[in-house]
Formats: C-alpha cells, sequence, structure tokens
C-alpha cells in the first residue's frame, strides 16, 4: 500500500461508495454503540477485498492492510488524526490511483463527499449513555453507603441498577413493580428518597421470608412428587383465587394443592365459579377436579401453570360460615 494524502480534488464523490462506519477511540460507550457498525464493515470489506472468509484478522488489522490512509495514520484526504471513522469503496479503476478502499474522518466524508455525518446518530447515542453512565455512577454511590438497599436491589437486579427487566433478573411476586419503579427513578434522578428507599428493603425482606417459608414447606413435603408435566388430571383444593386484569378484560385466576400435594395456578374454569352459591367467596377451601396441560416451574419442583383447563367440576364447595 503506498502511503499518500489525497486532498479534495483527488476524491471524485461519484467514484466512491460508502461501506459502514469505525471508531478508534477508548470511549466505552462509543464502542458500546459502534459494536455492531464495525461486525458489519468487517464483514463487508472482506466480501469487498475478496478476501478468505475464514480470514483471522480483525477489523483494524484490514485496515491496517488494505485500506488507503495517511503516512501518520490519519485522514486518506486530510492526513488528520480521528475517531469516528468511514470506509469508502469505489467499484470503477482508476489508472494511477493504486487504491479502491479508503478510510477517511467524518468531516472530510461530509465536506468532500457531500453527504450528512454517516455517525450523528451514533454519536447522539454516544452522548446519551455518556450522561447516562454519570447518573447511574451517583446513585451507585448511594447504594455504596447503604448496603442493605444494595443488597435489595441486588435481589431484583442482579446487583446493578437497569433501565429495563431485560437488563436483569427481575423479582416476582408481591411488590416487584414497585421496586423496579423505583429502581428507575434512581436511575433517572441520581437518587431515591429516604422513605423508597425503606420500602424496597422492608419488599426484599419479605421476598426473603417467602422464599425461606417455602423451602421450609418442601423440606416438609420431601415425599411429595414433582408437579407433572404435560396434559394431566387435577384433583385438589382451591387454597386462592385472585381476580386479574388485562387488555382483554379480569380474569379469575386460582391456586390448586393437588392430592398429592404439588400445587398450580391458572384460570378458574367458569363452570366451577358458576356452581358455587356464594361467588368467589366460596371458591376457598373447594375441591375441584379438571384436566389441563401443566408446565412446571423452573425453580420450584413442588409447582406449576397450567392452562386450556377442561372438564372441570365442582365436587364440594366449601363451607361458609353466615353472620349472625
Amino acid at each position: 500500500m503506498t502511503a499518500t494524502t489525497y486532498g479534495p480534488a483527488s476524491i471524485d464523490p461519484s467514484e466512491w461508495m460508502f461501506v459502514g462506519n469505525f471508531y478508534l477511540g477508548d470511549n466505552l460507550d462509543a464502542c458500546q454503540v459502534f459494536a455492531d457498525d464495525m461486525t458489519e464493515l468487517e464483514v463487508q470489506l472482506i466480501k469487498l477485498l475478496d478476501l478468505d472468509p475464514a480470514f483471522e484478522g480483525d477489523l483494524f488489522g484490514i485496515i491496517e492492510d488494505y485500506v488507503e490512509m495517511h503516512a501518520n495514520g490519519g485522514c486518506a484526504s486530510c492526513g488528520a488524526h480521528y475517531v469516528y471513522g468511514a470506509v469508502f469503496f469505489s467499484p470503477t479503476f482508476s489508472p494511477g490511483r493504486g487504491f479502491d478502499v479508503i478510510a477517511i474522518g467524518h468531516d472530510c466524508a461530509s465536506n468532500l463527499l457531500g453527504l450528512q455525518d454517516l455517525a450523528a446518530k451514533q454519536k447522539r447515542e454516544v452522548t446519551r449513555l455518556s450522561k447516562v453512565r454519570k447518573i447511574r455512577e451517583e446513585f451507585e454511590t448511594q447504594l455504596a453507603g447503604d448496603p442493605e438497599l444494595a443488597a435489595a436491589f441486588e435481589l431484583s437486579f442482579e446487583g446493578k441498577p437497569v433501565d429495563h427487566p431485560k437488563d436483569g433478573t427481575f423479582l416476582t411476586g408481591p411488590g416487584a413493580g414497585i421496586v423496579y419503579d423505583i429502581n428507575r427513578k434512581g436511575c433517572r434522578y441520581r437518587s431515591i428518597p429516604e422513605k423508597q428507599a425503606e420500602l424496597v428493603k422492608k419488599i426484599a425482606r419479605e421476598h426473603v421470608e417467602r422464599q425461606e417459608r417455602r423451602e421450609t414447606e418442601l423440606e416438609a413435603k420431601g415425599d411429595v412428587p414433582d408437579v407433572p408435566e404435560g396434559r394431566v388430571e387435577v384433583t385438589g383444593t382451591i387454597i386462592s383465587t385472585k381476580w386479574v386484569q388485562s387488555d382483554y378484560g379480569d380474569t379469575l385466576k386460582m391456586l390448586v394443592e393437588s392430592e398429592e400435594g404439588w400445587r398450580v395456578w391458572g384460570t378458574c374454569p367458569t363452570a366451577i365459579l358458576e356452581a358455587v352459591e356464594y361467588g368467589t367467596e366460596e371458591l376457598k377451601g373447594s375441591k375441584v377436579r379438571f384436566t389441563a396441560a401443566i408446565e412446571p416451574s423452573k425453580d420450584d419442583r413442588l409447582f406449576g401453570f397450567y392452562k386450556r383447563p377442561t372438564k372441570p367440576e365442582l365436587l364440594e364447595a366449601a363451607q361458609i360460615q353466615e353472620e349472625e
């Protein structure tokens, strides 16, 4: 490769096709934002340069060996150093040019080739991530000063503030939505008020207590078989019921403990609800039978979820004591 500076006059915009963006700096946020762009750029360069698909180099190695740059490693157009770069390919051969792929800075890409800033969207995202990072660092400082609060969030989000449940393991059960909302506010506003911090710790303590009680129950039921999987006939007692709201309306859910000892959660069949005289008040403690598809829980061998219940029967209604 011949190291030469090519000025504006030697770059004809009509001869060059944009291939992709890359980043040369050490800003972690920028590296994250440009990761996909640079992976795609490497793939495209291997194709354009007709390299072996099993090429063991990396993007920077390809650029260094095959892409025309200035002698000092700067922009192929002006020679200046840059961190936001763009690669262009010329599908036509020009005698005397001696190169068909160039790497130039985004300013030159914009000014010489008449293009908009090709990395404008990525730069805005880098700025956004940098602001978010600073806010999170302030929130994490608050967590570092309150070990119990930090442990409470760790229980819910694997020890780090998050913007969305997909970024961490979300706490399930009572209070989960509250913890998530407070965590988001901390990420957004740098800290949370003392009362909200105490509420998060209270929810976490109650979660741990429920888990401990459940573990005790499991130990006591050591001889109880695992909840079955697939379509099964369930005969058992209704432990509790709850109306659940959704986009499709209100649905009555029920928790049933089978005669074998395992429990399942799912929609209460209409036939069972209509069979009791006093409505949902009479369901708790009632004995029922139905057939449904059961999916075992991933973290509790004695618990599962059922769906598509058929052949529902109310075998024995619970006794309701009338008030005198």
